[in-house]
């Protein structure tokens, strides 16, 4: 039988905190936030995903946001194999910590200003 996975991570909401996250194969763990700001709004979330039939634990990110310049979005997805996910050494408060080391899978944004002037 294939067990929980338990890692260590920076808190998305905060980029301050270090929190432990725990995930049952196919389980999906999501954190958000966001709103107006000076400029006009910006909203993140983030996905994380075990996949226990490949090992690894998949992570997507996405944003959303307006400002001065217009609407841009962003997406990222990167994955960490199950081995991987206490190796990527990170100091915090100057405590050390091993977070997952993350590889890069996929990235893109559509920048909704150059769209309209056809860039």
């Amino acid at each position: 039988m294939i067990e929980n996975i338990t890692f260590q991570m920076l808190d998305p909401e905060s980029c301050d905190d270090v929190i432990t996250v725990v995930l049952t194969p196919g389980e999906e763990k999501c954190f958000s936030g966001g709103g107006p700001d000076e400029e006009g709004f910006h909203f993140w979330t983030e996905r994380l995903t075990y996949d226990a039939d490949e090992g690894a634990v998949y992570r997507v990110e996405f944003s959303d946001g307006t400002d001065c310049d217009g609407r841009l979005t962003r997406t990222h997805k990167t994955r960490c194999l199950v081995s991987e996910l206490a190796t990527y050494p990170c100091k915090v408060d100057g405590k050390e910590y091993k977070f997952p080391n993350w590889e890069h899978v996929t990235s893109g944004q559509r920048d909704y200003a150059a769209e309209a002037m056809n860039y």
